[in-house]
């Protein structure tokens, strides 16, 4: 299933990504496959409690952020 973030949630994410960067090269990727594995479990826990892939995907459209120079979260 794919994730779509609102604009200005995937600004922030890659305001923070920069932000870790800055702080130490690299840090800004392993946040975003962070996010990633967060958001792969909260889908896996939906599923867990009943929910449907129908259900869902009325709820969320789904792209996990990407940024050029970071690794794409799975």
């Amino acid at each position: 299933m794919r994730i779509a973030f609102h604009a200005a949630a995937d600004r922030e994410a890659e305001e923070v990504a920069d932000y870790y960067d800055r702080q130490l090269p690299g840090l800004g990727a392993e946040f975003y496959h962070e996010l990633g594995t967060m958001l792969d479990l909260l889908i896996r826990s939906l599923f867990a409690l009943g929910a449907t892939k129908r259900d869902l995907a009325r709820a969320i459209a789904v792209s996990k952020p990407t940024r050029e120079g970071h690794a794409k979260a799975a």
